[in-house]
């Protein structure tokens, strides 16, 4: 079941990426939404180039598949983990970049459905890591 539920996230992640990157969606609502070609990872942080973001991000599914088999991890959070990675992953992939498209404040980065996935993911973590001690 978290199989199909990342997948289905990723879909929605691939969607709104696409939708966004409409130019027509822009002119009706361009406060929050702006095109940022992210070329790094987290907070657009670029000290490796693209194909090693990809075999890192490959590796760390890897590991947290293992994880998860062995139920050292909880099957939402592992969800959460393989749909935020996938839907950046597609992007790294296909386009040798990732497409950000949210705003909320000037000083934050702009990010996308991929990254509340990876976020909401390691909030997870942290609980998760409260309950097992």
């Amino acid at each position: 079941m978290p199989y199909l539920i990342a997948i289905l996230l990723v879909i929605i992640d691939q969607l709104t990426k696409y939708i966004f990157y409409n130019k027509w969606l822009f002119s009706f609502c361009s406060l929050f939404w702006h095109h940022v070609f992210n070329k790094g990872f987290s907070w657009w942080i670029s000290i490796f180039p693209n194909y090693l973001l990809i075999f890192i991000t490959v590796i760390v599914l890897w590991i947290f598949f293992y994880l998860y088999k062995k139920k050292y991890i909880w099957p939402i959070t592992f969800t959460l983990l393989l749909a935020g990675w996938l839907g950046n992953l597609i992007d790294r992939i296909y386009l040798w970049w990732v497409r950000d498209f949210i705003t909320l404040v000037n000083f934050f980065p702009t990010f996308n459905l991929a990254d509340v996935y990876i976020t909401l993911w390691a909030i997870m973590i942290f609980i998760e890591s409260l309950d097992n001690e």
